[in-house]
């Protein structure tokens, strides 16, 4: 496509022409087209995950217990990230602990 079929293609899309040459390269296999896998990545949190999904199953009643108190815990065992990226990994451990609790819970029949 030349140049003036690329300005006339960005008009009928309402784009800009180097959208339109961008894509029309990619699709017609001028360049090749780059993968990109997803990295696994560690977190600053990973050596203190399985010590925050302990305390909160070891909690009663119900897993209740709370960042806040259990941040000094993480920081004694090597935590150094920030208080608000804790408060996450507090919140998924306790809702995985109550999902994990949910299929123990008797389940109520029909109106009686």
């Amino acid at each position: 496509m030349g140049p003036a079929g690329l300005g006339v293609s960005a008009v009928l899309l309402k784009v800009d022409h180097k959208t339109v040459k961008r894509s029309w390269s990619a699709l017609s296999g001028a360049r090749s087209a780059v993968v990109r896998r997803p990295v696994a990545r560690l977190h600053n949190y990973d050596d203190v995950t399985e010590l925050v999904r302990r305390r909160v199953a070891q909690t009663r009643p119900r897993g209740r217990i709370t960042a806040k108190r259990l941040l000094p815990v993480a920081r004694a065992a090597g935590y150094d990230g920030s208080a608000r990226n804790f408060r996450r990994v507090v919140a998924e451990a306790k809702v995985d602990y109550h999902r994990s609790r949910a299929d123990l819970s008797p389940v109520a029949s029909g109106a009686g």
